[in-house]
């Protein structure tokens, strides 16, 4: 089952320049200046720790 917060964190994140102006402005680590973002490939896939299904959604 995928929820709705799963859909829009997954939409936000397949922005590649979003992601790359998040990452710029929150992660203060030096690799990231490093990081290049025009090799960012999209990867079609869904991934939810098997914790996270045992939980009920409100």
């Amino acid at each position: 089952m995928i929820h709705g917060h799963d859909i829009r964190y997954k939409k936000l994140f397949s922005n590649v320049e979003l992601l790359e102006q998040l990452v710029r402005t929150f992660v203060a680590e030096p690799f990231v200046a490093d990081l290049d973002f025009s090799e960012a490939v999209k990867i079609d896939k869904s991934f939810i720790s098997a914790i996270y299904t045992l939980v009920p959604v409100l």
